[in-house]
């Protein structure tokens, strides 16, 4: 009982690294969203990379600290995937690309298992640091999350030249094929385990 309140106290909630993903799911979220319904995709486009951004700068600035926390394992992969579906969304109901649902449908589905599968190994987490390697990101789940962030910033850039379209379609299009790689891999793993 102890050793599991010693980890949760652990968890430091309360550093540079976790408030920069936690402004992933709030502010940047919504307002991407809100930004994509009111046709400016200038501004949309700039909140897109920033996010990018952030998601490197977080994890760097954790390992540059040494303030890598069990928290910031579970809460990163998670702020990466909420901000990432409500833009995906947000694509679709401006229809800025009228097959996006099939994308976002995966993509959301993919995202809620992934983070279920995720929450019991958190859960062993807080009463075994040894259970912690767990936690860490798939290189395909940060490839995914990277190309996703790329293709949103590319189509957005339509108006400039129209083949962005297409090339921004394409990669987006390619992130199902990362989850289908994930899934089965994240199966596998599941089973031998």
């Amino acid at each position: 009982m102890f050793g599991i309140l010693r980890r949760i106290w652990d968890l430091r909630l309360a550093t540079p690294s976790n408030f920069i993903t936690a402004t992933r799911i709030f502010p940047m979220a919504p307002l991407v969203f809100w930004l994509l319904i009111e046709g400016r995709m200038l501004f949309a486009a700039l909140v897109i990379a920033v996010a990018g951004v952030s998601d490197w700068l977080d994890g760097y600035i954790a390992r540059l600290l040494k303030q890598e926390t069990l928290f910031g394992r579970m809460f990163d992969p998670l702020a990466d995937k909420v901000f990432v579906d409500i833009a995906l969304f947000g694509f679709w109901v401006t229809g800025l690309l009228s097959w996006i649902w099939v994308v976002v449908l995966v993509t959301v589905a993919y995202d809620i298992r992934m983070t279920y599968l995720r929450w019991p190994d958190f859960l062993k987490a807080l009463d075994s640091p040894e259970a912690e390697s767990k936690l860490s990101p798939s290189g395909y789940g940060k490839l995914k999350t990277a190309v996703q962030f790329l293709a949103m910033g590319i189509l957005l850039a339509n108006g400039v030249h129209p083949w962005l379209s297409h090339i921004g379609q394409t990669l987006l299009a390619s992130t199902l094929i990362l989850v289908a790689i994930n899934w089965i891999s994240s199966e596998y793993k599941a089973k031998a385990a």
